[in-house]
């Protein structure tokens, strides 16, 4: 509240709950063996003779909860008060709460028999589809009820089907669903780019979330020592920037990059409800970031870039209607803001919380007619290089300028912030 943030809780259900599932299922042998079968079943959320057969796509088999009994239900209303609680005793009102509720994998609740029976008992139910679609209503209950406004990820409102990740057809039965997406799943060439407007221009308000774009988690390159994942492509800081979240297709030069031309988004849908449109959110997922020295150089300055983009107006250079018109004033506009961050926002992040471990990407370098030539990304950072092979320090030489070097040195170079952190190395010869 001090410092003017909203946070907003995310319980994911029915889909990536596997820890949920695990912990209740193990609630409920506990409650079993003392004989108490009233408690047992008080919050279970499977079907202990589900024989279901699917595979998440984080490889789990038992990661989805089974939606067909009350205990469900009485799980996530005991977990939403719980977190309510918490923001009554901040004195804040919950006014936002997320279900998360991605990647539901195809093939759950078909062989559970408390799921056949259910759909049997309710004339309202005639197929998994109607099944999901009560279950997504009762939580919509359960938080109205609440007094806040439900939010997830845009497969909650698309037709559940063996497409999974490709589906892009919306579910009609929830057309008028008061639910906020965040859409995230838009890989460049899967057909979902142009997800959002598809649900902003039929009345639905969202935030964009693009995985290939806003997913700090994302490799910039093919480069083995950084860390990260390339299943929505490589996003590198340029990409992140150069997106126009009001027209994805306006950047051509990112097009071309990625090898789509005017036919292959000839049939994508342009924004027409711009009113529809809340925003952009970035998202930092941590498989990755196994210490918090790595979850820190994903942050930033990934995170400066981003809001760059977020709170600034449509760049000037993204209405040239060609690749080649682009570029010049992309990369006009780009070098202003790379020197803007190198030179003085990260030394001021140095200072922040005790320092924050900020990325130090691997610098550029070739030799010339006998010169050594650098660039590196954020311009500011400290340069140092070494020419028999061993990896630079604060003390090796420090590159300032195009330098003139020995024939057959083996060159390492290094980037360094001002308090002698340095980053990865690259060598040429």
């Amino acid at each position: 509240k001090k410092r003017h943030i909203k946070i907003i809780p995310q319980i994911s259900f029915p889909s990536h709950a596997r820890s949920a599932v695990v912990a209740m299922k193990n609630r409920y042998i506990s409650f079993m063996k003392q004989g108490n079968e009233k408690a047992a079943n008080e919050y279970r959320l499977h079907d202990p003779e589900d024989q279901s057969e699917y595979t998440s796509a984080q490889l789990f088999k038992d990661n989805t909860i089974c939606i067909c009994d009350p205990s469900a239900y009485r799980f996530f209303e005991k977990v939403f008060n719980e977190i309510k609680g918490m923001y009554n005793a901040a004195q804040l009102p919950m006014s936002t709460f997320n279900i998360g509720a991605d990647e539901l994998p195809y093939g759950v609740w078909r062989k559970s028999p408390l799921c056949s029976e259910f759909i049997k008992s309710d004339p309202k139910i005639n197929s998994y589809q109607d099944l999901y679609n009560e279950n997504v209503k009762l939580l919509n209950q359960i938080i109205a009820d609440g007094g806040a406004q439900m939010v997830g990820w845009e497969d909650v409102l698309l037709v559940h089907s063996e497409k999974s990740q490709s589906e892009i057809e919306v579910n009609q039965e929830l057309k008028n669903l008061n639910f906020i997406p965040y859409v995230w799943n838009n890989t460049w060439g899967e057909g979902r780019e142009d997800m959002i407007y598809r649900l902003t221009n039929i009345g639905f308000k969202a935030v964009m979330s693009n995985s290939s774009a806003f997913y700090f988690d994302m490799s910039d390159d093919r480069d083995m020592e950084n860390s990260g994942l390339n299943w929505s492509g490589y996003v590198n800081y340029k990409d992140s920037w150069g997106t126009e979240p009001l027209d994805v297709f306006a950047n051509k030069v990112n097009l071309r990059s990625k090898g789509i031309n005017q036919t292959d988004i000839a049939s994508k849908e342009k924004l027409k409800a711009v009113e529809n449109f809340l925003g952009i959110q970035s998202q930092l997922w941590t498989e990755t970031a196994t210490n918090s020295y790595e979850f820190d150089r994903m942050l930033m300055p990934n995170m400066i870039v981003f809001s760059q983009r977020a709170w600034s107006e449509k760049e000037p250079w993204i209405d040239e209607k060609t690749a080649e018109a682009q570029e010049p004033l992309l990369n006009i506009s780009w070098n202003i803001l790379v020197n803007s961050i190198g030179q003085r926002h990260l030394p001021l992040l140095l200072d922040l919380y005790g320092g924050i471990a900020f990325d130090l990407p691997k610098p550029g370098a070739i030799i010339d007619k006998g010169k050594l030539i650098v660039r590196q990304q954020f311009p500011g950072l400290n340069i140092h290089y070494t020419l028999d092979g061993k990896i630079p320090n604060t003390q090796s030489l420090k590159y300032t300028e195009p330098t003139k070097i020995p024939e057959s040195s083996v060159v390492t170079l290094r980037i360094f912030d001002s308090q002698g952190r340095g980053g990865n190395s690259i060598q040429i010869k």
